[in-house]
């Protein structure tokens, strides 16, 4: 299955049992926790699959008001690369 194919929303209690999933940068993979009355989402995924699987705040839902959507775009909240050096070349 390639995770970047869609966008999946896993429900879990906790983050445990994850960490060895290969999740790319370019995928939506979010997991939600409920936190009393609200649920929290968070995004994860790989910067490099070398690095440890990065965990950020998304968005949050309650019944009282409803979805909160994040400001910013998908490779803008994932702008921090954590100093990954690219191997690029050129074709003249």
């Amino acid at each position: 299955i390639n995770l970047a194919d869609g966008i999946w929303l896993l429900f879990m209690d906790s983050n445990q049992g994850i960490e060895e999933l290969d999740i790319p940068i370019n995928s939506e993979f979010l997991v939600a926790n409920q936190d009393g009355e609200h649920v929290i989402i968070t995004e994860v995924y790989h910067v490099n699959y070398s690095q440890l699987l990065r965990y950020q705040y998304f968005s949050n839902w309650s019944t009282s008001n409803g979805l909160s959507s994040p400001k910013l775009g998908l490779y803008t909240r994932r702008g921090d690369l954590q100093n990954l050096t690219f191997k690029v070349g050129g074709i003249k």
